[in-house]
C-alpha cells in the first residue's frame, strides 16, 4: 500500500542548461546507467534494453535494441594483500 501523495519510482534521463532550467526529460522502464555525448553532441542514454540518442531539443533520434536478457553481471574480490 502506498502512502498518500506518493508516486511510483521512475527511471529518467533529464536534459539541463548551462542556468540549471531542464530543457526536456524522457522517462524509461528500467534504469539508465551510462550517458554520454557522441562527436555530434547528441546524447546516449545506454539502458538494459537499448541504447537511445537524442537530439540536444529531446528529439529521439534512434533506438538500438540491446538485449542484457541472459547476461550474467559479476562482481570480483581482490585478494587481501595483508
Amino acid at each position: 500500500m502506498r502512502d498518500q501523495g506518493s508516486v511510483p519510482l521512475v527511471h529518467g534521463v533529464l536534459c539541463v542548461d548551462a542556468a540549471g532550467d531542464i530543457r526536456w526529460m524522457r522517462r524509461f522502464p528500467e534504469r539508465v546507467f551510462e550517458i554520454l555525448l557522441d562527436p555530434q553532441g547528441n546524447l546516449q542514454a545506454f539502458a538494459p534494453d537499448g541504447i537511445y540518442t537524442f537530439r540536444s531539443s529531446g528529439e529521439l533520434i534512434r533506438r538500438e535494441p540491446r538485449s542484457m536478457k541472459g547476461v550474467i553481471l559479476v562482481s570480483m574480490r581482490l585478494p587481501s594483500t595483508r
